[in-house]
C-alpha cells in the first residue's frame, strides 16, 4: 500500500510540473542539416521538434526534443529580438526572431550558448519555418519544417 501511495504521489507531481509549463509553439523538424551533413531522416524518424515555452519559474525557454529517444536539449532564451515583414508581390510575410539560447543536454553533461535565428514564413498552406544556430565552437545546424501554435508571447 505504501508503494502504491508513493507511485501516485510521484505521478501527481510529474503531472503538476508538466501542467506548469506553458507551451507557445511547436516546430516539427522535417529537414535537418548539422555541420553540413543531412540528418533529416534521423530527425523525422525520431519525431524531433523545437518547442518554445514558459518554464514553471516564468522564464522564456526553448527545447530541441527527440521524443522516441526520450532526450532533449533545453534552456533559457535571452537577448530576444523580433522583426516583422509584410507580404509583398514577390515575398510571403515573415517574422524573424534572433536570440541566444543557453542550453544543456539531457543525454550528456554538455552545456553552452547558441546564437539562433528563427524565420516564420506565412504561406497560404500554413506557417513554415527556417531555423539555424551557431555554437561557440563553430558547430552549426539548420532546421526547417512546419509550425503548430501561435508564438504570441
Amino acid at each position: 500500500k505504501k508503494i502504491l501511495t508513493f507511485i501516485v504521489v510521484v505521478l501527481a507531481a510529474c503531472i503538476s510540473a508538466k501542467a506548469q509549463q506553458e507551451d507557445y509553439a511547436k516546430f516539427t523538424i522535417t529537414k535537418a542539416i548539422v555541420d553540413g551533413y543531412d540528418h533529416s531522416a534521423r530527425y523525422r524518424a525520431d519525431g524531433a521538434y523545437l518547442v518554445f515555452y514558459k518554464s514553471d519559474s516564468n522564464e522564456f525557454c526553448m527545447a530541441n526534443v527527440w521524443p522516441k529517444s526520450d532526450t532533449q536539449s533545453y534552456g533559457v532564451i535571452t537577448d530576444w529580438k523580433e522583426y516583422n515583414y509584410k507580404e509583398t508581390a514577390s515575398e510571403y510575410a515573415t517574422d524573424v526572431f534572433k536570440f541566444n539560447w543557453h542550453f544543456e543536454n539531457s543525454y550528456d553533461d554538455k552545456k553552452g550558448v547558441a546564437a539562433c535565428r528563427l524565420i516564420k514564413i506565412y504561406k497560404p498552406s500554413g506557417v513554415v519555418y527556417e531555423y539555424e544556430y551557431v555554437l561557440s565552437n563553430g558547430s552549426t545546424a539548420q532546421f526547417s519544417g512546419y509550425m503548430q501554435g501561435t508564438m504570441k508571447f
